[in-house]
């Protein structure tokens, strides 16, 4: 999912937000929230929790 979620294509199915429930639109939101904040990636820092 990653940063695909945040997109009005609804990736990978082409799926509206009214047809995604609300579980699966939590855990894109995680998901990115995760990919922003995590420290041990080689390739970026991490973003301050307060900024994310």
């Amino acid at each position: 999912m990653r940063l695909f979620a945040a997109l009005p294509f609804g990736y990978p199915r082409g799926l509206t937000r009214e047809q995604m429930s609300w579980q699966a639109r939590m855990l894109g939101i995680a998901d990115i929230f995760e990919a922003l904040t995590a420290v041990d990636r080689p390739y970026k820092h991490g973003m301050k929790l307060s900024r994310a």
